[in-house]
């Protein structure tokens, strides 16, 4: 017994002695209060009602002190008994019939009392195992009335020893004194073990806390090092590259009905085609680094980029990288494939692509874009298999909230993969290529940006400067990528600050 606290069979017993004394306190003071209350009428009946629901608080307690008492007491008593049962029981005492008849009547004594201790432990041990709700509401009753148990024991045991002194005076006082002595010892050993089992159980449990921590932090080695396979590629610094957009430009995208309806939907593809050098990179920068937040939980990205960047292996390992760099609990997905075949998680498309479906298809993932920029500038095989694997996904059910904005040149070879889709989502597609009187406009604002930044740094007269803004503004077919050509070609060069420099 340790701080209030008994070990039986791997469960602890906490004791309510605090509770008790209190308790205790009010049942001493009771005549004083008694005496108090008499002047005061309603006070009295307040007390009265007090005195009446005293029981049941202290009972609980009472009842618990109890059966951790009795269970010491009659534990320990049980080898005094088995130890004295052949000097009880003698075998002189059967050598006649009256004798007999007195051994019969012994007997059935010890047997009552071996009924009583049997009896109390049994009940301990269910209730043990029972809730302690239920042994709460039975303590407030008395259900199992512990002390009149014990007190049957002895009880009993007094009877026995009455008995024993009559009928066994050829045995040695001194000996059963030595036994009860022994007894007491036992019970006093007892407890000793209670508390160093007590002890060994709190090293124990500090042993587990110790490898629960240990194994947490295996886990979480691990899944860091599943989490860096897929960091293979600098994939923010192509994003980087990109220039900004310049206010006033990508209206032709971000005003279309196509892309709003995209917007509402819960789900589904969104193609974006244009020319080359109409900006479709720096649409793409803009919806991830802006746009794209304010709606999603979750943004993901990959810029192919031809000759560099140009791998369906690449773009998977980039885009499940940024998952769970944004929710981290995703990871278990990543981690079945990772605890079979470790490095090899990530080495290819196949085994990639089913960690992006696990993902999409888990219940809590939730808001989830895809963009996926310049997919024209990936190589054909791996091409057909992310358009492939795309269309799959959004012909089945099970997709979530997920969705994928993709942006290419309008080749054949990138919109055809997605023509079967276009019959579930009539919007699925947004063509630049017919915007391209808006587009020119919105050239014309980024030449003009360019062009006061440009006549800044290179101390341009506001003449000189509009009569540049107005010859590059002149120029039919403009594109942005001409433009930066343009533009990269004037700041290397040296020229006279003139119109005609400029000419």
């Amino acid at each position: 017994m340790d701080e209030g606290r008994l070990s039986v069979k791997g469960r602890d017993i906490i004791l309510q002695g605090r509770f008790l004394e209190g308790s205790g306190f009010l049942m001493r003071a009771k005549s004083i209060i008694d005496e108090a209350v008499k002047a005061s009428p309603e006070a009295s009946l307040i007390w009265a009602g007090i005195c009446l629901t005293l029981p049941f608080f202290t009972n609980p307690a009472l009842s618990q002190q109890t059966n951790e008492t009795g269970l010491v007491y009659v534990i320990s008593r049980m080898k005094y008994y088995t130890a004295m049962e052949a000097m009880l029981l003698p075998e002189k005492l059967s050598a006649t019939a009256e004798l007999a008849s007195v051994k019969r009547a012994y007997e059935s004594h010890i047997v009552d009392l071996y009924k009583f201790i049997i009896n109390f432990q049994v009940q301990t041990i269910l209730r043990l195992y029972r809730p302690n709700l239920l042994n709460f509401l039975r303590d407030t009753v008395l259900y199992d009335d512990w002390e009149n148990m014990l007190n049957a024991v002895k009880e009993t045991e007094e009877l026995i020893d009455r008995e024993s002194q009559q009928i066994n005076t050829a045995f040695s006082h001194e000996e059963l004194v030595s036994i009860r002595s022994l007894a007491d010892k036992s019970g006093a050993v007892l407890g000793d073990q209670l508390k160093i089992l007590t002890d060994q159980l709190k090293v124990s449990e500090s042993h587990r806390d110790i490898s629960l921590e240990q194994l947490e932090l295996d886990k979480k080695r691990l899944q860091y090092e599943c989490h860096a396979l897929f960091r293979r590629d600098d994939y923010e610094l192509f994003k980087n590259y990109v220039p900004d957009r310049i206010d006033g430009t990508c209206a032709w995208f971000l005003n279309h009905s196509n892309y709003e309806s995209w917007k509402k939907d819960e789900y589904g593809p969104l193609l974006v085609t244009a020319d080359p050098g109409c900006g479709k990179s720096v649409l793409s920068k803009y919806l991830v680094d802006h746009e794209f937040p304010k709606i999603f939980s979750t943004v993901c990205y990959f810029f192919f980029k031809e000759d560099t960047q140009n791998t369906a292996k690449q773009a998977l390992c980039a885009l499940i990288h940024q998952l769970l760099e944004q929710e981290p609990d995703l990871i278990q997905h990543a981690m079945k494939g990772y605890e079979r075949d470790r490095e090899k998680v990530s080495e290819t498309v196949t085994s990639l692509w089913d960690i992006v479906d696990r993902i999409v298809n888990d219940p809590k993932t939730d808001r989830v874009v895809f963009v996926i920029d310049a997919l024209d500038e990936c190589i054909d095989k791996d091409r057909q298999y992310l358009t492939s694997k795309i269309n799959d996904l959004f012909k089945s059910k099970s997709h979530g909230g997920f969705k994928v904005l993709l942006t290419g040149r309008p080749y054949e070879q990138v919109t055809y993969g997605f023509e079967e889709l276009g019959e579930v989502f009539p919007t699925i597609r947004v063509q630049g290529e017919d915007e391209l009187s808006t587009i020119q406009e919105e050239v014309n604002t980024v030449i003009k940006a360019r062009v006061d930044v440009f006549a800044k740094i290179k101390g341009l007269k506001p003449s000189v400067k509009a009569h540049l803004q107005e010859k590059l503004q002149s120029f039919q077919s403009k594109t942005y990528l001409w433009m930066y050509l343009v533009f990269n070609d004037l700041e290397k060069r040296s020229f006279k600050k003139t119109d005609r420099g400029i000419d």
